[in-house]
């Protein structure tokens, strides 16, 4: 060993092992050199062009959808197009200026959501549906649809079993922001939305509250929303034109009084609805409304245990009160007449609803055999203690034969 320690391999062994690491060094940078040269090169977000004067810019916005990306944007110039689009997840829709960006929906919806999607500054128009989110962007959609102009649409926005939609800053015109009933069967499909009072409905704003206990909505709403509330006053409002008026999710002991609502109308493709919607809420009071002109007046859907009462239910296009899978449901004192279908339904497994004595009177024209006061499906219960009361003259009330109350086969 040398006084250092090492060893003394001779002449010649210290360039040996000079030479050794300097090709070990050689070997070691050309991996590090390999490795750079596969690592992926980061992929930057497009802005794809529709409209406009611009060389490769295309001509429909659906062709510009299929050809993003998730990141890109599609961006639209003034005019209008007559389509409908289904987004692509995380591409954003922006529109030059919704004075002047038209989606004409040609009778269809105008925008189809998607998870991650965005779409801002349009006006839809022409529509059953102007903004559709559904569960095909999965449950948890994480969209947002912001300041846009929904005119000349049966429904403006459309949420179905979606959870942490963002709406704000949009403006609605006879029509509104509609919960499905049948889907929206859990309270996240409810309260997990921010929906701004900057939305608008013919002017008024849209109060959408959730998870609050006790308080009164304040005058003055275009639409009203609640959502797990609970020990909420909703009274002295008038609303419509609009898809739905007041829709109620998982809330309990919340009272609707003294409202007057006008062509409050889901369309027909939506017939589970209504001009006041309770879904999977309970105990709740409804009294002294005034209703006319919608598709369903009252929709209940596996809400139990509701006062229905002192209301005044006219000229809807279908039911005056639907009582759907609820149960514990008194209906009493309310004048419900001249409505398409009938004056109230009971349908699907149902049980010991009360309905006594409301005036009711024939369908929509005094010359037309109605078609039926109390409809009642196979395998449902009423408690009638009294009679309801008909007529085919507004001026006279008459007691309600039997006849009239007709037990219907239930509905596949």
């Amino acid at each position: 060993m040398s006084a250092r320690g090492f060893r003394n391999e001779g002449p010649g062994g210290g360039g040996r092992r000079r030479r050794g690491l300097l090709a070990a060094l050689l070997v070691l940078a050309g991996s590090l050199t390999a490795a750079i040269v596969v690592l992926p090169t980061p992929v930057r977000a497009a802005t794809l062009y529709v409209g406009g004067i611009g060389p490769g810019n295309h001509t429909t916005i659906g062709n510009a959808m299929a050809a993003a990306s998730p990141g890109d944007t599609v961006f639209v110039y003034g005019g209008t197009y007559r389509e409908t689009v289904s987004m692509r997840s995380f591409v954003s829709l922006v529109g030059e200026n919704r004075d002047t960006t038209i989606i004409d929906g040609a009778g269809g919806w105008a925008v189809y959501m998607a998870t991650g999607a965005n779409v801002s500054q349009f006006t839809l128009t022409n529509a059953l549906i102007g903004v559709f989110v559904n569960e095909r962007g999965g449950p948890d959609c994480a969209c947002r649809i912001a300041d846009n102009r929904i005119t000349g649409s049966t429904v403006g926005i459309y949420l179905n079993a979606s959870m942490n939609v963002s709406i704000s800053n949009n403006e609605m015109v006879g029509s509104g922001i509609s919960f499905e009933s049948g889907y929206n069967n859990q309270i996240r499909y409810w309260n997990t939305h921010t929906i701004q009072t900057s939305n608008i409905v013919n002017g008024k704003p849209v109060y959408y509250w959730k998870d609050v206990a006790g308080g009164t909505v304040p005058p003055g709403a275009g639409q009203v929303i609640l959502a797990n509330v609970t020990d909420v006053t909703v009274e002295g409002q008038s609303i419509g034109p609009t898809s739905a008026a007041i829709e109620l999710g998982f809330s309990t002991r919340v009272r609707i009084a003294g409202n007057a609502i006008l062509f409050a109308d889901s369309g027909f493709f939506l017939p589970y609805g209504g001009a006041v919607g309770l879904y999977h809420s309970h105990a709740n009071t409804i009294t002294g409304n005034a209703i006319s002109d919608s598709r369903n007046g009252l929709y209940l859907w596996s809400s139990h245990d509701n006062t229905i009462d002192g209301n005044t239910i006219l000229n809807s296009q279908a039911n005056g009160v639907e009582l759907a899978a609820s149960q514990g449901v008194k209906v009493t004192g309310n004048t419900i007449s001249w409505n398409r279908a009938s004056g109230v339904v009971v349908d699907w497994p149902a049980g010991g609803n009360l309905i006594a004595n409301n005036t009711m009177a024939s369908t929509k024209s005094p010359r037309t055999i109605p078609i039926c006061m109390i409809k009642i499906w196979e395998g449902s219960q009423a408690r009638k203690r009294m009679p309801a009361r008909r007529s085919n003259r507004r001026p006279a009330t008459t007691r309600l034969p039997s006849s009239s109350i007709r037990h219907q086969p239930q509905p596949d």
